[in-house]
């Protein structure tokens, strides 16, 4: 017998397919997390781990998938957060602080005010169960960084100086950190000092990612395997945040949204669907400040408040499902370009790699990352750059279709 269909039973189920897909698809967009957080809200620091959000300057808490936050007990600022062996750490109200209860409540720690007044600028840093402080621009914290190793009960001067920004890490023996324009590193506890010369901008963020370490800068991301001799550019943008998840980095961008790598960190695809931008079809998003994940969800701060930047500024939380980084998720990216001649006096000219056929954008930012040169190019096995106009000196030249994108560092000469 043959079964017969209506047209409303047709179009129903045509209707639940295309709300699936839809569903499916969207699932890995940005949401802004509107309940229980303050519509005006400086968020300083984020920090995500099992079911656990955790955000500052004035701290609030969520504990379930719900993404309901809760404002922590107390009374205390806390700006950036380090969790290290169950206990949650803090910088704030003039002192390292400290939280038993994931954040719902927070007490001070032996390392605060009067002794050392720490400021909002202070960070944390640990390998393995060692805790690094350090507060750059604080006269009462001395030249040192301080460390603990009890949780952050107690906390003892090092040898190792202080760094000239925000950038610190250890790992592997090796100390990493910003030092004015530049990174430097030390391989033997901080009795020497070396200069990365490759890197000729400011370090905003340092973190370990496997076996290798990576930098944001100015200018872009930066990664090393070999412990700090050797560094390769990895993305070229103005990079203010990074985040190591156990399937890939994030970075947060100054104008470009949130960028995902693949597991070598070399390649680097656009996550930033349902991000607020700065314009009507602009292309460009807010400033991301910070990221963090959980086992739920990646995190993401915001900050709306571009025009008049002050000490309180107005940022916004986003979530995207943890699903939509996994690796089966990425698309194909550029995965190399060639340029040449290099240097170049009149003409450059950019094999695309992966991008032939497909519609690109070049540009060209000098060493402190300001943007030189842009245009766009209709797909084209080779792409020819006019540079004759362009001043003398190195410069990192970028090619993206949108999705991904590839750098190679470039001198002109006149």
């Amino acid at each position: 017998m043959k079964r017969l269909y209506s047209v409303s039973s047709i179009l129903l189920t045509l209707s639940m397919f295309l709300l699936s897909s839809l569903n499916a698809h969207a699932q890995y967009y940005w949401t802004q997390q509107l309940a229980g957080l303050p519509d005006l809200y400086n968020i300083s620091g984020i920090i995500g781990y099992g079911n656990n959000m955790i955000v500052g300057d004035m701290p609030y808490y969520s504990s379930t998938v719900s993404t309901t936050f809760y404002p922590s007990t107390g009374g205390h600022r806390v700006y950036r957060f380090l969790r290290v062996n169950g206990v949650l750490l803090g910088v704030g109200d003039s002192a390292i602080l400290k939280s038993t209860d994931d954040g719902q409540t927070w007490a001070p720690t032996t390392m605060g005010f009067p002794s050392v007044n720490i400021g909002p600028g202070a960070r944390l840093s640990n390998e393995g169960n060692t805790v690094y402080a350090f507060d750059t621009y604080n006269i009462n914290f001395g030249t040192l960084i301080y460390k603990s190793t009890d949780g952050g009960n107690t906390w003892l001067p090092t040898a190792i100086q202080k760094p000239d920004g925000y950038g610190f890490l250890v790992h592997d023996g090796v100390i990493y950190e910003s030092a004015l324009t530049t990174l430097q590193y030390s391989p033997d506890n901080g009795n020497n000092w070396y200069y990365v010369t490759t890197i000729g901008s400011s370090i905003n963020d340092i973190v370990a990612f496997g076996d290798s370490v990576f930098v944001a800068t100015n200018t872009g991301v930066y990664k090393t395997a070999d412990k700090g001799q050797h560094w390769t550019s990895t993305k070229q943008d103005n990079v203010l945040c990074l985040c190591a998840t156990p399937m890939s980095l994030l970075c947060g961008t100054n104008e470009h949204g949130v960028w995902q790598s693949d597991p070598t960190g070399l390649s680097w695809f656009q996550k930033s669907e349902d991000l607020p931008g700065m314009g009507v079809a602009s292309g460009l998003y807010k400033p991301i400040s910070a990221l963090s994940y959980n086992d739920n969800y990646a995190m993401a701060s915001v900050l709306y408040d571009t025009v008049n930047p002050g000490p309180y500024n107005f940022h916004s939380l986003y979530t995207m499902p943890i699903a939509g980084l996994k690796t089966g998720n990425v698309q194909a990216s550029i995965t190399d370009i060639e340029v040449y001649p290099n240097p170049a006096k009149d003409e450059l000219f950019i094999k695309a790699g992966t991008s032939y056929g497909k519609n690109v954008r070049v540009t060209l930012r000098d060493m402190s990352g300001a943007v030189k040169f842009s245009a766009d190019y209709k797909g084209s096995p080779v792409i020819a750059v006019k540079v004759g106009k362009i001043p003398a000196g190195s410069y990192i030249a970028t090619i993206s279709n949108g999705s991904s994108s590839a750098s190679k560092k470039v001198e002109i000469i006149n």
